[in-house]
């Protein structure tokens, strides 16, 4: 039984780490993509919003590998 719970206990670690890094996954693309936008335009506040982007990636970046059940 204990090693159910304890089975039990790494999937779903496991699926919050998934999820979390798929968010991560996704800013950084829109971050990417806002990026491009704003070489393009030359509109300077785009890059900040890029660079916003990215930090907040790597934000769940962090969680996913040191609290990946803190939000999910």
């Amino acid at each position: 039984m204990a090693r159910a719970k304890q089975t039990e206990q790494i999937r779903d670690d496991q699926k919050a780490r998934s999820e979390n890094f798929e968010i991560a996954s996704g800013l950084l693309q829109i971050g990417i993509v806002v990026a491009s936008a704003s070489i393009i335009t030359g509109v300077a506040i785009l890059s900040y919003a890029a660079g916003g982007l990215g930090l907040l990636s790597l934000v769940f970046m962090g969680l996913a590998l040191l609290a990946p059940r803190l939000l999910f």
